[in-house]
């Protein structure tokens, strides 16, 4: 025991902390935001834990993630920039930010720097409002917004996320009809014992993802295929809030990539009604909407594209995240 309590007091001194939900802990790894809801911290590093990856995230002086050589780092007003845009997968929130789609096409632009202002639980309406914000400050020559319907169309309509408060759209996309936000607390999970114990351990947060895989694998989430089904009027609220981006930056070029669910691809229903929505919703505002190839998520190498047994997480794993990584360079470079 006294062992234990050395080695926990070791990980709490360089930096490890305990680990918890993401409902219960997303303010306290985020800062609060009357308009926003959530945003990262500044200049701030944290140990992030799941239950297939535990590594170090890293975030800079305007609150974008990073790796670890540019925490430290202001982006260059002046310098042409790429702005991507979405959730938690454009924050790279499970593998580690160097293997993440985001800095890998960053790594592919090295006269250009990339303003990534991916959030984990965001949505359409925060995605316009944190573009408003920051955006203007730089010189932004391309903008992508991913769009991954399973969060964004089914959040659109939400003042909540995770028993947080997010801003709440109307017609009117001036601004929020629910602002300023209240400050809540969160909730949704009920954790038993043995979890509220592990979460409170700097340890567990290191062994997690080996007790996952060993001791305890994840079960899955229980999502029939009916849930893959978007509804219209969500697909076209959301994607007329992601279009509303091109204003901030008009001169750049502007393009919306969808993302697909891991059951969509195994559903061809499901995959063909959602597509058609978000084409058809893309013209109605007339913005450039694309979809990775789908041949290269093949039902027979599907699994090793997202993370965890059968893609139970629904975040792409380290070759899922280089293969939308290459077809975003691709879509930069005007391929």
């Amino acid at each position: 025991m006294v062992s234990l309590a050395i080695i926990e007091a070791g990980l709490r001194l360089y930096g490890i902390e305990a680990t918890g939900p993401r409902s219960l802990t997303r303010l306290a790894i985020n800062e609060f935001h009357p308009v926003l809801g959530w945003w990262p911290r500044k200049h701030e590093r944290y140990f992030r834990s799941s239950g297939y990856y535990a590594h170090f995230n890293y975030y800079n002086l305007d609150r974008m993630p990073v790796v670890k050589d540019a925490f430290d780092r202001t982006p260059d007003p002046e310098v042409p920039s790429i702005a991507l845009i979405g959730d938690s997968f454009v924050e790279g929130y499970y593998v580690p930010y160097e293997k993440s789609f985001a800095n890998l096409i960053d790594e592919a632009f090295p006269k250009r720097q990339l303003l990534n202002l991916g959030v984990s639980g965001y949505s359409p309406g925060q995605y316009l409002l944190r573009a408003r914000m920051q955006i203007p400050s730089y010189n932004v020559t391309d903008i992508i917004v991913f769009f991954f319907g399973f969060n964004d169309a089914r959040s659109v309509n939400q003042g909540t996320y995770q028993g947080y408060a997010k801003p709440l759209f109307g017609e009117a996309l001036d601004r929020p009809i629910n602002v300023p936000l209240q400050r809540l607390r969160g909730g949704g999970e009920q954790p038993s014992v043995v979890q509220r114990i592990a979460w409170n351990l700097a340890i567990y947060s290191v062994l997690r993802p080996l007790y996952r895989k060993y001791v305890s694998p994840p079960a899955t989430h229980g999502l029939s295929e009916k849930a893959f089904f978007l509804k219209a009027e969500e697909v076209a609220k959301s994607v007329r809030l992601m279009a509303a981006i091109r204003d901030v930056a008009p001169a750049a070029r502007f393009h919306i990539v969808y993302l697909p669910v891991y059951h969509e691809v195994l559903n061809a229903d499901a995959l063909a009604q959602n597509l058609a929505l978000f084409f058809q919703y893309c013209g109605v505002e007339g913005v450039s909407c694309q979809v990775p190839a789908l041949d290269a998520l093949a039902a027979e190498t599907l699994a090793q594209q997202y993370i965890g047994d059968q893609a139970q997480e629904g975040h792409f794993s380290e070759e899922g995240s280089a293969r939308i990584a290459d077809f975003s360079i691709g879509l930069l470079r005007g391929r």
